[in-house]
């Protein structure tokens, strides 16, 4: 695209088929999505679903194309039991976790999350306490360790799109949270047992 274009672009790469899931929530019926199916465009087919209540009801535009809006009660479910990635010092040592979203309200929100009934994972979200921030969140499956890197900001419930991003780099031993394209915090892996990574 030419470089005087000044409309709102991206480009996704993926090399080696490491990206592992990639979810535009665009409803799009080519790709046999629906209300209750939402297709993952990498090349894995993790698609989501939800049952009933559970299901967004609000489709509308978004930064790129379209989103769905959720209430607190509102999540999503890989359609299968397989794990995306395997988290631990030996396998799929480095991943990152990234999300486009906007908020109006100041409240707990796991954006993206592995850790559905507790335990071990990680959490890309947002906290209202102790005070407003952005979050990454990683714990062991024995819930013996656990890392949080937050940035205290009241601006992600300003109504605003924001982009938020989580690395997991096992390698050197670091957590990274980037909020619109700038490092916010950063963190150490201490933890040694692999963590929770199933939907």
């Amino acid at each position: 695209f030419p470089s005087h274009d000044t409309n709102q672009t991206y480009v996704v790469m993926n090399w080696n088929r490491s990206l592992l899931a990639w979810w535009r929530f665009e409803n799009s019926s080519t790709l046999g999505e629906n209300a209750t199916l939402y297709v993952d465009e990498s090349t894995y087919s993790n698609n989501l679903t939800c049952k009933g209540g559970r299901c967004p009801l609000t489709f509308g535009s978004a930064m790129f194309g379209n989103a769905y809006s959720f209430n607190k009660s509102q999540f999503l479910n890989k359609t299968d039991s397989n794990k995306i990635i395997q988290t631990n010092r030996t396998y799929n040592k480095q991943f990152t976790v990234s999300a486009w979203f906007r908020t109006y309200e100041n409240a707990r929100s796991d954006i993206v999350s592995t850790r559905a009934g507790g335990g071990g994972g990680f959490i890309l979200g947002v906290d209202s306490s102790p005070v407003a921030s952005y979050l990454c969140y990683l714990q062991e499956a024995s819930g013996t360790g656990s890392l949080n890197i937050v940035w205290n900001s009241s601006t992600y419930y300003n109504g605003v799109w924001h982009h938020q991003v989580c690395t997991f780099d096992w390698i050197n031993n670091v957590t990274t949270l980037w909020v619109d394209g700038v490092v916010r915090g950063t963190g150490t892996i201490v933890l040694n047992n692999t963590i929770n990574t199933a939907p």
